[in-house]
């Protein structure tokens, strides 16, 4: 095919890049102090929903290490009125995704949603965070299964890595010492109760500190309507023992973690520098 390209000049020079636009954020408070965030985007037939509450694994120093990704991996395994295999089946049907888990500083439920079946979607958004019935077997079921990923992260140089890092970088015992997997150990897996998860839930899956970020093709009219039932978190503070600062380092270290015929190597470097950032 011919062509009218000038190649002899080398890389074209760049055009003028498009100009980037950002929908603005809308912001609500409900009664209970939980906020809402919404970003409209109206581009397609969906909408997306994060509830953040402000607990993650760091809220495992006053409980058993992973306690906060089992409590958030239970709640979507039964409500009061439905079953894991329902909750499975209908979002199948209402072509809708529904997550749960946590990272070192927040846990998070999450949903996308078609528009055309927004209210039947938050209904079971709803039901599972207010209403996770937790049953015993499926606990034991996600106790196997995390004590084999636990197995499968010793025997992975990246995730090994992030098992042992934080501990030394915090010392054991600090918040943010667990870890990074979020998994625990099989110590504290073996010895997580039902009860221990139901506290969990208890405590700190509450409004406050707590935000909803809604982004997709809904306006903050049609949106606050249909979401009275996160009125119905409890409004109660979220009480952790304070974090101490990380212990000082006077020397480079370094540490070596055997892990034998692994066909990688992973290289962490770090230190803690006690900066704040906006959370």
């Amino acid at each position: 095919t011919p062509s009218d390209v000038d190649r002899s000049t080398g890389v074209p020079a760049a055009g003028t890049p498009p100009t980037a636009r950002f929908p603005k954020f809308q912001r609500a408070t409900l009664s209970n102090g939980l906020k809402i965030i919404l970003a409209e985007r109206p581009s397609i037939p969906q909408v997306n929903f994060e509830l953040l509450v402000d607990a993650g694994y760091a809220a495992d120093q006053s409980v058993l290490a992973g306690t906060a990704s089992m409590a958030l991996d239970m709640m979507d395994e039964g409500t009061k009125t439905r079953n894991a295999l329902q909750i499975s089946e209908e979002l199948a049907l209402l072509g809708a995704e529904l997550s749960t888990g946590s990272n070192l500083d927040m846990s998070s439920v999450s949903l996308s949603a078609l528009k055309d079946n927004l209210d039947k979607s938050l209904d079971l958004y709803a039901d599972v965070i207010l209403n996770p019935s937790f049953p015993p077997e499926e606990l034991e079921r996600l106790r196997k299964q995390r004590l084999a990923r636990i197995q499968q992260e010793k025997a992975r140089p990246v995730t090994m890595s992030l098992r042992v890092f934080p501990a030394l970088l915090y010392g054991k015992g600090h918040a943010y010492g667990n870890p990074l997997t979020g998994s625990g150990t099989e110590e504290t897996v073996k010895n997580l109760t039902l009860k221990d998860v139901e506290d969990y839930h208890a405590r700190f899956i509450t409004s406050r500190g707590a935000k909803l970020v809604v982004v997709g093709d809904v306006t903050q009219k049609e949106i606050l309507g249909r979401l009275g039932f996160l009125a119905k978190l409890p409004d109660r503070e979220i009480k952790l023992p304070a974090i101490p600062a990380a212990p000082a380092i006077e020397k480079t270290r370094i540490y070596l973690v055997d892990v034998p015929k692994a066909a990688q190597t992973e290289f962490r470097v770090g230190c803690v520098t006690g900066l704040k950032y906006d959370a």
